[in-house]
């Protein structure tokens, strides 16, 4: 199985629904593997998934998630 690190989010459930002015998002996602950006009001993370480079929403890196786990289950 191959892993990277670096492009891991870190307890995606998070962040669902949190907009940028809540107090501890800079907190919060200083500790995140992988690089975050604030677009159009809302955290979106930049990860390499499936060979490309994407910038998913919290809410889309957890429908990832879930729909990884369907799979291993």
């Amino acid at each position: 199985m191959k892993s990277n690190f670096r492009d891991t989010i870190v307890a995606p459930q998070r962040y669902v629904g949190l907009s940028v002015d809540y107090p501890h998002l800079r907190a919060e996602t200083k500790h995140t593997p992988c690089k975050n950006d604030v677009g159009s009001g809302r955290l979106q993370f930049q990860v390499n998934y499936q060979g490309q480079k994407e910038s998913l929403f919290a809410e889309q890196a957890l429908a990832a998630y879930f729909n990884k786990l369907k799979f291993i289950m």
